[in-house]
């Protein structure tokens, strides 16, 4: 007879573990079928003891201990070592084990009937048990010229980076895994895991996988690596003490990292121009450089990428009357938007809530009753709107236009096809690029500089270093604020005196990588561990 403790991979179950008894052996890392009230709920063994081991515990235990059916089948799946990983990660943020395991586990592979058929040889490994982080390039042709032997594993932040690599490295023949596969097909690749072999896969698949010998953190910054729901989980903080409890090396790689650049290399992708005005332009967003790009492109059928940081029609609304900014009751601003049958809608740019506008009646003013109400700011609706007037085929990409990766995916592969086109987009087309467009403009990226982060430079290169890779030609940013310190990355001369700048207050105020960055927030109730901190 064992005593079995187990984690619920159902939400909602508020303790750490459960405790259950069995007439059956249970290897650490199995999904067993447990009954819960009046159901059975799928559930991961961590822990298992004889009776006679927890007979102490039994004897002071306030609850009866259920029985978990001796007909019951165990599937092998989850590595023992991500799962203390993910207890350790649940420690760290002050949340259950439950909430965290499915937070960052597939749940839709647990209802498949299969087991992970792999090894773990990590004892046989031992020696090497240290966390490695060598900082290098993201471009495909780093992982060709890579080790060739033994278990390969690439973590990618997004599905579409995983395709995009899969097709960059088909000569290494990759398997992928991410959430756009088939359960079968999923399934099917998880129940033969080889030895030696190159893997692609998302952070939540990597907890099939009990042994690797190199672990590559692909675009190790990305933001995509962070739950979107709270406690907003920073995967790689999981990834990395996975590799270590698995004996692996680790290569944490990435398009831009302060320590590994030169300035010779930055200042040869970045070509700012800062100097331009708005002098012989129709629209303020425009300057004359870019105005004459478009027109070029245009005449000889070539496309554009207009990079614009903010979606919406306006970014803000202002009354010329009052001065009175259009605020949500949360404080923040409204933004203006405005649908394909001409219907507009206020959104709130902080809480989302939303104000649908009657299509007759015009927008006055809250605080004066004016009907001067006037949009400010560049956004995506806002250029789109003037592109078209001027005849120009042009494509929108926002989350406002394009909801799903599927209409995504459909509207870049229409602006490639059409010539001449200029494709308005924010940052949610840019896993989507598969080739290099002919231009790519920045047309307005203040509004982050306005931002007080500490990580935003660091953001606003990696943007910039990110859009430049997708152009043939290099690429401009327009700006207002040309005097701000991060333009000087652009001049090698004032490349040095910029990153010592840098560093010295990343030092001072003990920002990453000097120190560690948390966020303490009361939501609902504090649990026991979040108390102690």
């Amino acid at each position: 007879m064992y005593i079995v403790s187990v984690i619920p991979l159902v939400p909602g179950i508020s303790k750490d573990s459960l405790t259950y008894s069995s007439e059956q052996s249970f290897a650490l890392g199995s999904v067993v079928a447990a009954p819960f009230r009046n159901k059975t709920i799928d559930c991961v063994v961590i822990e298992q003891r004889s009776v006679r081991e927890a007979k102490a515990d039994l004897r002071t235990a306030s609850f009866s201990v259920k029985k978990i059916s001796q007909k019951v089948q165990s599937r092998n799946l989850i590595s023992r070592h991500y799962i203390d990983a993910l207890i350790e990660c649940a420690h760290y943020y002050g949340i259950t084990y439950s909430e965290c395991f499915n937070l960052l586990l597939p749940k839709s592979l647990f209802s498949s009937e299969f087991s992970v058929n792999q090894p773990d040889l990590t004892s046989q490994n031992t020696k090497n048990i240290e966390y490695k982080e060598i900082l290098q390039s993201d471009t495909p042709e780093y992982y060709s010229k890579e080790q060739k032997n033994g278990l390969r594993i690439i973590v990618v932040p997004t599905k579409e980076r995983a395709n995009f690599l899969k097709n960059s490295l088909s000569d290494l023949t990759p398997i992928v895994l991410h959430s756009g596969i088939s359960v079968l097909k999923q399934t099917k690749i998880l129940s033969s895991i080889s030895q030696n072999g190159l893997y692609i896969c998302t952070p939540q698949f990597v907890a099939f996988f009990h042994s690797a010998d190199r672990i590559y953190l692909d675009n190790f910054s990305s933001s995509h690596y962070t739950t979107k729901t709270a406690p907003h989980i920073n995967t790689i903080n999981v990834l990395k003490a996975y590799s270590i409890k698995v004996s692996s090396s680790v290569v944490a790689v990435d398009s831009l990292v302060l320590e590994s650049i030169d300035k010779t290399t930055l200042s040869s992708f970045l070509a700012l121009d800062m100097t331009d005005s708005v002098n012989g332009s129709k629209y303020i967003w425009q300057s004359a450089r870019l105005q004459k790009l478009l027109e070029h492109n245009k005449k000889n059928n070539k496309n554009t990428l207009l990079y614009v940081h903010r979606k919406g029609l306006s970014s803000y609304l202002s009354c010329n009357d009052c001065k009175t900014v259009a605020e949500c009751e949360c404080g923040a601003a409204l933004v203006l938007f405005e649908s394909k049958d001409g219907s507009r809608k206020l959104v709130c740019s902080v809480c989302k809530k939303t104000n649908v506008l009657d299509k007759e009646r015009a927008i006055s003013c809250g605080m004066c009753g004016s009907w001067k109400i006037q949009g400010y700011g560049i956004s995506t609706e806002g250029v789109t709107n003037n592109l078209k007037k001027e005849g120009y085929p042009t494509f929108l990409i926002d989350t406002e236009h394009t909801k799903t990766p599927l209409s995504v995916k459909n509207t870049y592969q229409e602006f490639t096809t059409t010539p001449g086109g200029v494709l308005v987009a924010t940052e949610l087309c840019l896993d989507h690029v598969t080739d290099q467009i002919d231009s790519v403009c920045i047309v307005s990226i203040d509004s982050l500089l306005l931002i007080p982060e500490y990580d935003t430079d660091m953001r606003i290169l990696r943007r910039v270093r990110s859009l430049s890779s997708y152009s043939k030609t290099g690429i401009f940013v327009q700006t207002r604020l040309p005097k701000n310190p991060i333009w000087r990355v652009t001049d090698p001369e004032k490349y040095d005196t910029w990153k010592k700048d840098y560093l010295e207050q990343t030092k001072k105020y003990d920002l990453p990588p000097n120190g560690i960055k948390l966020k303490i927030a009361k939501n609902g109730y504090f649990t026991d561990e979040a108390k102690k901190i």
